[in-house]
């Protein structure tokens, strides 16, 4: 279901030394740098190019800027943005347009001793959010027919994963309160159409997320779940349970192996949201049929009821 490759980050930094930091930092980060100027980035964009991020200076600052940024996106593999500029009085319009959503990351340019580890800090922050991406769209397909506002909130839950830091907790508070959302409503919309609740589509996401970053990266169960500051056993737990709810079919080993592989998991997740799906649509039909033949036994009633006054019954 997705094809994983080489993360490549576009560096679009004029800056001389800034440019050497940033392929410094991607690299020591095992992605691919490829630098490149804004107006290769403009000219070069099309649908198909393997670019997974973006680390941009702002240049030309002017309105060649949103242009850049949007050649970036039109791309189906683009992901998030590290947007990096050098300290000026002119940069607060260019930030305003472009800060503010979930995959975009601001760190400022210095020039001491410690920016490339600093700086590697933020690059590992972006290529976390990688996967994110990827998978935000194929949730999507697994999950045709789910609301709107509760595709955001998984799209969220991603990030939040991603973002996470070892002492943190994901609570669907929290997450929902990123949508600028109330728990409340989320539950509504999963309740009125039988799909995955709030916190049963977080441990979804955590889920997808670790099996996706272990086969993209080819880390250990062990590894990623360290590195998440996750508990291996709790997520253990959140893994059989997923599954066997989402396939009664499937069961989870003890590592990655056919039964627990990304598209399998891909795949019970989608089975889960059908079946939620198609329970909904039965129970509005049935909801839709009920006053007709109530209406029905009523005719029935009276009609029997007239048939014996005429009988003298």
């Amino acid at each position: 279901m997705l094809e994983l490759s080489q993360t490549n980050v576009v560096c679009c930094i004029y800056d001389s030394e800034a440019a050497r930091r940033v392929r410094i930092a991607v690299e020591r980060e095992g992605a691919r740098p490829l630098p490149l100027c804004w107006q290769a980035v403009i000219q070069g964009a099309k649908p198909g190019s393997d670019w997974s991020a973006l680390i941009y200076d702002l240049e030309p600052r002017n309105e060649r800027t949103s242009e850049v940024v949007a050649a970036f996106r039109s791309n189906t593999l683009a992901g998030p943005i590290l947007l990096y500029p050098p300290p000026a009085h002119d940069i607060g319009p260019y930030l305003e347009s472009h800060l503010g959503r979930p995959d975009v990351c601001l760190r400022l340019q210095h020039h001491d001793a410690h920016e490339v580890r600093d700086l590697s800090a933020d690059v590992r922050r972006v290529l976390n959010m990688v996967p994110c991406n990827r998978l935000a769209g194929v949730v999507r397909n697994a999950a045709d027919g789910m609301p709107e506002r509760l595709l955001a909130y998984a799209r969220e839950a991603l990030n939040a994963v991603a973002m996470k830091d070892r002492g943190d907790k994901l609570l669907v508070g929290d997450v929902a309160r990123r949508i600028r959302t109330a728990t409340r409503t989320l539950e509504r919309l999963s309740n009125e159409r039988n799909l995955p609740r709030p916190k049963e589509l977080l441990d979804w996401m955590i889920l997808l997320y670790v099996t996706f970053v272990m086969q993209y990266e080819g880390v250990t169960w062990a590894r990623i779940t360290r590195r998440l500051g996750l508990c291996p056993r709790t997520l253990y737990r959140i893994r059989r349970r997923l599954l066997s709810i989402g396939s009664q079919t499937r069961k989870p080993a003890g590592r990655i192996s056919d039964g627990n592989s990304l598209d399998c998991i891909l795949i019970a997740f989608a089975e889960r949201c059908q079946r939620s799906r198609e329970s909904h649509i039965t129970e509005r039909r049935l909801a839709d049929r009920e006053p007709c033949e109530w209406r029905l036994c009523e005719m029935s009633f009276e009609t029997t009821r007239s048939g014996r006054r005429q009988t003298g019954l």
